[in-house]
């Protein structure tokens, strides 16, 4: 491995502290995630009139499932520019979408891959609420955070066009620490679910104002997330190997 696994509070100050500098160094970026994210809060407040929080048909879902996938299509940029600006530190001027990009299509459709990966857990629920269908549901929920999180390096790996950037790389890469990247989510995360939690319950889970601070929220955890994955990416990358060529590694301190 390309060193030592990752320590869990270490990281998790490491990603702060990596969203703090883009912040500083790139606004154009995160002002983009916010409006992104304000934008993406106003078509679920126009969705929920329509099906409710948590829709019931197997239409409702695609609907919803549409409009996130069109989500992370415009947010793609932005995932790219955090990953290069922490692995190599590259500074992304603005919001570019860049659809021609190799990168950006591989990046897009494994974003996707993902995302649909996430949605299976909620498909027992179609077929009926007994016993049966809350153990599948968490059976598959494991399941699927088990792939996604021994996946997390795949990303920042595509992000600089590295040279062995795949499923299989990603997965050897990280054997093992599954568990340790678990805990470098949920430490890290914690301060925006109490966040998240506090609105919530002060506000109402269905309010307009609470999915709208959700939204502005939500951009943050997206960038924590992504510095998280460019770290761990720097720290196990092995098989996946380093950034590609002409790329000039600053971020691994």
């Amino acid at each position: 491995m390309a060193g030592d696994k990752p320590k869990v509070f270490a990281s998790a100050k490491l990603a702060w502290r990596d969203v703090f500098r883009v912040v500083a160094d790139m606004p154009a970026v995160m002002w983009a995630a916010l409006i992104l994210g304000l934008a993406y809060a106003l078509v679920d407040i126009v969705l929920l009139h329509g099906m409710g929080r948590v829709p019931s048909s197997l239409g409702g879902m695609l609907a919803r499932d549409a409009v996130t996938a069109a989500w992370l299509f415009f947010l793609t940029p932005l995932y790219l520019a955090i990953h290069r600006y922490v692995i190599i530190g590259e500074v992304a001027s603005g919001y570019s979408l860049a659809i021609e990009q190799p990168r950006f299509q591989r990046f897009f459709l494994c974003t996707l891959a993902i995302y649909a990966l996430s949605q299976v857990p909620g498909l027992p629920r179609l077929f009926g609420h007994g016993g049966f269908t809350v153990a599948a549901t968490f059976a598959l929920t494991f399941v699927v955070a088990f792939i996604s999180l021994r996946l997390i390096v795949l990303f920042p790996a595509i992000a600089v066009d590295a040279p062995g950037a795949g499923f299989r790389n990603a997965f050897d890469d990280t054997r093992g620490c599954f568990w340790r990247i678990f805990g470098i989510l949920i430490v890290t995360m914690l301060p925006v679910f109490v966040v998240i939690v506090g609105v919530v319950i002060s506000l109402g889970p269905l309010s307009a104002a609470g999915r709208l601070i959700e939204g502005v929220v939500n951009a943050l955890s997206l960038a924590l997330a992504i510095a998280i994955a460019s770290r761990l990416y720097l720290r196990l990358s092995d098989r996946l190997g380093r950034p590609g060529s002409g790329a000039v590694e600053v971020g691994a301190a």
